[in-house]
């Protein structure tokens, strides 16, 4: 075993340190320095991930999905769906997959941010359609279900008193919800019910109701 290299002077021998350990000492104070930089990053970049989850997550709600329907049904196969209650679930589109269920009778989309509802009249088999606190200012895909009976649509954008000529086609409509009977949620209440001829123009086109 050799001993470190001394050197002389008047306050005696002193150790003389190895390059290898002056570089150590080097390195281990340029860590020393950059750890509360690092320290301080850290929480930022947590916090950037955790948005991004969130993000990801909220579009992912936002679509109606194959998944989400087997799991709201219960069912393992689309085609097979009846009834399907989807309400409060943040939806702002259809998607495809929902058209794979051909034998849906019961269809419950009220209180998400569905625009367009397109691509239901792929879904014949629907008697119960509830559209109720969307933000719809069309009825495009609603106009031709043939064996649709009640349809909720309080709580929309429906403007155009037009909608009420292209719903004549719905013979098997019985009850139609545009405004809710309590004056006071006139959040329920879609502006075409304000028109002067709304009443008028609903018996014409919709004598069943």
């Amino acid at each position: 075993r050799t001993s470190a290299p001394v050197c002389s002077c008047p306050r005696g021998p002193v150790p003389v340190r190895s390059q290898a350990g002056a570089a150590l000492d080097e390195f281990e104070e340029d860590d020393q320095r950059s750890t509360p930089f690092a320290c301080e990053a850290a929480p930022r970049c947590h916090r950037n991930l955790e948005i991004a989850a969130v993000a990801e997550r909220e579009q992912d709600m936002a679509k109606l999905t194959g998944k989400r329907i087997k799991t709201a049904s219960g069912e393992y196969d689309l085609e097979v769906v009846r009834v399907l209650r989807l309400s409060h679930g943040k939806i702002d589109r259809l998607g495809d997959d929902i058209l794979q269920c051909k034998l849906l009778e019961r269809l419950d989309l009220s209180h998400n941010r569905l625009i367009s509802v397109r691509g239901l009249e792929q879904l014949p088999a629907l008697k119960r359609l509830n559209l109720a606190f969307n933000k719809l200012c069309s009825i495009s895909g609603v106009e031709s279900l043939p064996n649709l009976e009640v349809l909720d649509l309080r709580g929309n954008m429906l403007r155009d008193i037009g909608i009420f000529e292209k719903m004549a086609d719905l013979k098997a409509l019985r009850q139609l919800w545009l405004q809710s009977l309590s004056t006071a949620s006139p959040s329920a209440r879609n502006p075409c019910c304000e028109h002067p001829s709304y009443t008028v123009v609903v018996r014409k086109h919709l004598p069943n109701l």
